[in-house]
This record gives structure tokens, sequence and C-alpha cells, in this order.
């Protein structure tokens, strides 16, 4: 099973709801680069759950575009989400063997290193890392197979 975290593109200017702040031109730019990466290693047709958020939102929607993928909003995958309730979604029957999500710092950092038992890296703009585990997403098991950045 792999776990492709995905960290949203640049987002424009700090804004008053956080929630509410878009991609830049960059922003735009990094998803569709990563999108593309993704697409050559065939991830095509990938399940891609992300946060509420604009930003993440909108890198999302262009990673499905050219992945031509399903996208699914998933609460709690915000920055100050908590990476231990996530990964209890993960222990479901039925989830897809590969699954993108879309998420934030320090979110992503945080999911990472807790599935892999290694410590918190950050993630730059629309830098994806991919996890693998051979049994289930439990704390510790999952194994960093590779980065792209865009």
């Amino acid at each position: 099973m792999e776990l492709i975290v995905v960290r949203h593109g640049d987002a424009g200017p700090y804004t008053q709801p956080d929630y509410a702040r878009p991609l830049s031109d960059l922003g735009k730019t990094q998803a569709r680069s990563t999108a593309d990466q993704l697409a050559a290693a065939g991830y095509e047709g990938v399940t891609i759950w992300h946060s509420p958020y604009l930003r993440a939102a909108e890198t999302a929607r262009i990673l499905a575009q050219v992945l031509k993928a399903a996208t699914e909003v998933i609460d709690g995958v915000t920055p100050d989400g908590r990476p231990e309730q996530f990964v209890s979604r993960l222990d479901q029957p039925g989830l897809p063997e590969r699954l993108i999500l879309v998420s934030h710092m320090p979110f992503v950092a945080n999911l990472v290193a807790l599935l892999s038992g290694k410590r918190a890296v950050p993630f730059m703009t629309a830098e994806t890392r991919i996890l693998r585990t051979e049994t289930v997403w439990y704390p510790g098991e999952a194994v960093l197979v590779r980065s792209l950045t865009p």
C-alpha cells in the first residue's frame, strides 16, 4: 500500500481567515509540476484526499486534472490537525492501495514522521513524499520510498 503525501503549492499573501488563502501563480505552477511527476511515475487514477483549506483544494484539483483522479475533502488534515487521528482513518476496509493526501505544514511532516518512525522534516511547497507499507498503516511501520520536489 502507498500513501503519497503532498504539501500544497505556494499560497498567496496571508489573509484572515487562513483557510481562504488561494494558490499563487507560483503555487499553481508547482502543483502542475508535481502532478506531471506523479503522472510520469504511474499514479494516474489514484484517489486524492485533501484538506478543506482553499490552497490544498486547488492543489488537489490540479493533481486530479492531470492524474484523471477523484478528490475528496477530509476534515482534520489542516495545519493544526492531529496525524494520529488521520492514521486511524487509514485502518478501514476498502481503502485504495494508493492514496494521495494534500495537506499542510506541519501536518504533513508530522504524519510522515509518525508513520515512518523518523524525525519530522519540513516539506517545501508542493513537495511529495511517497510512503509504503506491506501490512497496515501503524506508526513506525511505513518506509519512505521516494521524495519529489517541483
